[in-house]
């Protein structure tokens, strides 16, 4: 069904997922239908087959994600897939159907939870619904804060739910920032202190986390970052995510051997791993793209003598495409999108 939906056979396609369907109806067959449909824009039609698949297989986490995202009134449908997880957007809603369609996702949502309170994606999908709704309604994080609370309880030590509080607080500072400069108001915003908190509070639980020690890195003042960033590679020298965040720091500072070093030990440590990659690639873009700007306002060279950079990007990229990489936090969130797998 794989190869006649990417050679435009769709009807093929269904008929042979149909016939799965009845002679071996697995759980991945009924989100294979459901997503064939979705990508074709029958929305409606591939809520059927969620809904006859959460049925037959009601432990399935990933049919309440799909079908959660597709009722979802906040977001445009045709652009995510039910993987895609992360920096939740607000697109305008309808308001003649925002309110139903909204409280179905939430029933997804919550009927999710209640069957698979384990899946960790599934807490941050219906703690992303709630911050998206408060956006639109100009209201508080009350409700996106609770499910994420609640998640920490029932799922402890798990450094993925602390990123996605100390995030939402982020994100919720930002969102108060704008709106006071909108009125008026250019008063200091000290309100990334519950992100601190949050944060001091998750490395406590999880102190060899590379996730949280990353990002305890990348939103440090600056003038903190090179302390935390040695306390980490003490406590985890050997952690990809750790390496690339340090990788970054040089190259903000200009400092390209040593982060071409950096970005080469994440790479080597786990090829599998995407954002590794992806933060190689755009180091070597941007180092590509500041020579050739210096070699334009360079007034001193010799008329008719061209200064060609080394595209070292290219290499990278190739290795990339041998790795073949399949997982990572920003990786899987622009591989999964809905306009992704249609183009690719």
């Amino acid at each position: 069904a794989k190869l006649e939906r990417e050679t435009g056979e769709i009807e093929r396609a269904r008929v042979l997922l149909s016939r799965a369907r009845e002679r071996a109806g697995t759980e991945r067959v009924f989100m294979k239908s459901a997503l064939l449909e979705r990508e074709c824009g029958m929305l409606e039609r591939s809520l059927e087959l969620v809904d006859l698949g959460l049925r037959n297989f009601p432990g399935f986490d990933k049919l309440y994600m799909m079908g959660g995202q597709i009722c979802d009134p906040t977001q445009n449908n045709t652009q995510t897939s039910s993987n895609t997880t992360n920096n939740p957007t607000v697109t305008p809603m309808d308001t003649t159907t925002s309110i139903q369609s909204l409280q179905r996702s939430r029933e997804y949502y919550q009927k999710g939870l209640k069957a698979c309170p384990k899946s960790i994606t599934l807490w941050k999908l219906a703690a992303h619904l709630e911050e998206r709704a408060a956006l639109q309604a100009r209201k508080g994080y009350t409700k996106a804060r609770s499910l994420l609370e609640l998640a920490r309880l029932k799922n402890s030590q798990n450094p993925i739910l602390w990123v996605e509080a100390i995030r939402l607080e982020r994100r919720a500072s930002a969102a108060t920032s704008r709106s006071n400069n909108s009125n008026g108001s250019h008063t200091a915003n000290n309100n990334n202190k519950p992100a601190g908190i949050l944060m001091a509070k998750a490395l406590q639980e999880c102190p060899l986390s590379g996730l949280l020690l990353s990002e305890h890195i990348r939103y440090s003042p600056r003038v903190e970052q090179k302390s935390k960033s040695a306390d980490a590679i003490q406590k985890i020298p050997d952690d990809p995510l750790v390496i690339c965040a340090v990788a970054n720091l040089f190259g903000n500072d200009r400092k390209a051997a040593k982060a071409r070093k950096w970005f080469e030990r994440a790479v080597v440590l786990d090829p599998d791993w995407g954002d590794s990659w992806g933060w190689y690639y755009a180091f070597e873009l941007g180092m590509e793209r500041d020579a050739v700007v210096s070699s334009n306002v360079d007034e001193s060279k010799e008329e008719g003598e061209v200064n060609v950079p080394v595209k070292k990007s290219e290499a990278v990229k190739e290795r990339c495409i041998k790795a073949d990489p399949k997982h990572g936090e920003i990786w899987c969130r622009i591989m999964k999108t809905m306009e992704r797998r249609l183009t690719v």
